[in-house]
């Protein structure tokens, strides 16, 4: 139970991660054009 909290925990940390990232790279885009 407390691993699959844990699991679970993590993915939505990877999710915002990736959220983050494709934000910055879409600023980089418009800084670059």
């Amino acid at each position: 139970m407390l691993w699959f909290t844990y699991k679970e925990l993590s993915l939505q940390i990877l999710n915002k991660i990736a959220k983050i990232n494709r934000l910055t790279n879409s600023i980089q885009i418009i800084i670059l054009f």
